[in-house]
């Protein structure tokens, strides 16, 4: 039916978690290879039990496809391995007017074998300008990574690049060969790294940031390195990386559950504060209660910024955890007091100032997180709390654990900032 529709541009086909497996998906990219004048194709293809002979013959017919500028595929949770994704590779390297291609192979099968061929037939598609490749949850390992950076920096003409090596064991050579590659990437004006869930130490960091270095024409920059290994050292180097990227204007930064402390985060931030252009920022530190304040002292010299949002989960609920232990502790109390009355008056009367003590300071922290609910001067826009309900039930429903936080950089920051929090 498909290849009677010479005429077509543009197509868009949604089959996710559909059981078309190989046979169906041969079929019908056979009469997609037909369509002589498309320009535009999006797939998605997720969830429908394609193994590497359907993905390698969905290479060989849109190798067909020579007029093809924009390709979308979206491969998620198929059984792919190797094969498959080095006869992609090899199709797409027909397609040498593409100029925007984005494929996600996610939760496949794939290791390093198949995406250093995957990536050298793409070099032969020499007019890609936005290149987005997906490979979160694949085992392509380090090998896999110097590969695919080694091919990518052969797309000289690269201004948009979008990798997701999340969760596929890379170390400190992969992240060090990553850097190699994207040195070589100076007309980047947008990056988006998604190295989450790897086995990246500080070494490993620092290398991938020389390279970053390179990378000077950069406005739009995403770096995510969650449940990683990196701690003050790597911060450190992340924010010397930052103070070079001078032409930054949107900023994403997450270093969650990782060992980020205050000197991290000092520097770190010290860096931020000298990219003068930076207008929105996002940055996940994963630190608790003495950084964030620490945190704060920096906020005041980012004077051009529009956007701030702070995810600071960790830290409220840790402060939360505190107070909560705090009362508990003087609840704790009181009964001892019950089960100890046979006690001498004197130690009597010395528990029970203590208590009272505890008691007054208790009902003035609660009175200041009240009022701290209320108080708005204007210095903020918005203060806002978003995001689905998760562990941190408690900590959305007891807001005066986020105005403790927000109040601690409310005074100081800009007029025009947005204070956002995540929960």
């Amino acid at each position: 039916m498909l290849s009677k529709c010479s005429q077509l541009s543009f197509l868009e086909l949604n089959l996710q978690k559909n059981q078309i497996q190989d046979l169906g998906l041969s079929n019908l990219v056979e009469g997609i290879a037909k369509l002589t004048n498309l320009s535009t194709l999006n797939m998605i293809l997720g969830q429908t039990q394609i193994s590497d002979y359907g993905l390698s013959n969905l290479g060989t017919q849109l190798g067909k496809c020579t007029n093809l500028s924009v390709l979308k595929l979206t491969l998620t949770g198929n059984n792919i391995r190797d094969i498959g994704i080095s006869g992609l590779g090899f199709g797409l390297a027909n397609c040498i007017l593409l100029t925007q291609l984005k494929i996600c192979l996610a939760l496949n099968k794939i290791e390093s074998f198949g995406t250093s061929d995957f990536a050298c037939g793409l070099t032969k598609c020499t007019n890609i300008s936005t290149l987005e490749l997906n490979l979160h949850g694949n085992n392509i390992q380090d090998k896999g990574t110097q590969g695919l950076s080694s091919e990518i920096a052969k797309c000289s003409n690269l201004s948009h690049l979008k990798l997701n090596l999340a969760f596929n064991n890379i170390f400190q050579a992969g992240a060090s060969d990553l850097g190699q590659g994207l040195s070589k990437l100076t007309n980047l004006s947008t990056l988006i790294l998604n190295l989450d869930q790897n086995k990246i130490h500080n070494a490993g960091l620092s290398e991938l940031c020389s390279g970053l270095e390179k990378c000077i024409n950069l406005s739009n920059f995403v770096i995510k390195l969650a449940v990683n290994e990196i701690s003050d050292q790597g911060a450190s180097n992340l924010g010397l990386l930052m103070s070079k990227l001078i032409h930054i204007q949107n900023l994403e930064i997450d270093l969650l559950f990782n060992q980020i402390g205050e000197q991290g985060v000092s520097d770190l931030m010290s860096g931020l504060v000298q990219c003068t252009k930076l207008q929105h920022l996002l940055i996940d530190l994963g630190i608790r209660d003495t950084s964030v304040l620490l945190l704060g002292q920096y906020l005041p010299k980012f004077v051009y910024l529009q956007t701030l949002y702070l995810d600071l989960r960790l830290a409220c609920y840790y402060l939360y955890y505190k107070r909560v232990q705090s009362e508990s502790d003087s609840e704790e109390n009181l009964e001892d007091e019950d089960e100890d009355e046979e006690e001498e008056e004197e130690e009597e009367e010395e528990k029970d100032s203590e208590e009272n003590e505890e008691q007054v300071q208790s009902e003035e922290e609660i009175e200041k997180y009240d009022s701290q609910e209320e108080y708005d001067d204007g210095s903020l826009k918005k203060i806002e709390v978003i995001g689905k309900k998760d562990n941190y039930d408690e900590v959305l429903q007891n807001k005066r654990c986020l105005m403790y936080v927000a109040n601690k950089f409310q005074n100081d920051l800009p007029q025009n900032d947005i204070f956002q929090y995540q929960g």
